[in-house]
């Protein structure tokens, strides 16, 4: 025998009261101002979606990390002992950015961000100056960090299936770096090669959330 069930369902699998509230309160969230009053009705339900609620101002995000990184024990391909010296990672690195959100634009929100990240100088050992004794290669600036900017300005309709579209650019001044001199092939094929950031690169983005 079977059982006839006439509760209604979405096909997200919420009941049909839980996909009406679901979209009563995104909309409300969508179109809040400050002081807005949004209230949600006493129970427990199920949501198929992540809620958002935004607002105009400006989001600062920082960090940074200090590493002092040195060998334990380790000779290098020339018979350098470097036990103790440093690696090449750098002492500090740090990442900063600046996140401005205009509501109500064109039907949607327009987000504008640009981030800077700072590398701190790569530091030297024993074998630095014996690699640049083995390799024919022009004169470089030791230490010198990296700090790349990248920029995006978004625009994201408001709505149950947010459109975004969105152009950005990264390594946004065009700075390029040396990362590193490589010599594990120099011995065996005379091919030492060096690391160097990418160029300024751009390019627009176009999506939906669903």
């Amino acid at each position: 025998m079977s059982q006839r069930n006439d509760t209604a369902t979405h096909p997200t699998g919420l009941s049909a009261d839980e996909a009406a509230l679901e979209k009563r309160l995104q909309e409300q969230f969508l179109d809040a101002q400050p002081g807005t009053v949004i209230e949600i009705p006493a129970g427990r339900r199920a949501l198929d979606r992540v809620l958002t609620l935004r607002a105009n101002g400006v989001t600062i995000r920082g960090a940074a990390a200090y590493i002092d990184s040195t060998y334990r024990h380790y000779t290098a391909s020339y018979g350098i002992d470097l036990s103790g010296q440093p690696t090449a990672v750098p002492l500090w690195s740090a990442a900063g950015g600046l996140d401005y959100l205009w509501r109500g634009v064109a039907s949607g929100d327009v987000d504008f961000t640009l981030q800077h990240a700072y590398l701190g100088g790569f530091r030297c050992n024993a074998d630095s100056p014996a690699q640049k004794e083995r390799l024919s290669i022009p004169p470089l600036q030791d230490g010198r960090g990296d700090q790349p900017h990248d920029a995006r300005l978004a625009w994201t309709s408001h709505g149950l299936v947010p459109v975004t579209v969105a152009v950005y650019s990264n390594h946004l001044f065009d700075n390029r770096y040396v990362t590193g001199v490589q010599t594990i092939s120099a011995t065996t094929l005379g091919t030492p090669f060096t690391n160097i950031t990418a160029p300024r690169f751009y390019g627009v983005e176009v999506g939906a959330r669903f």
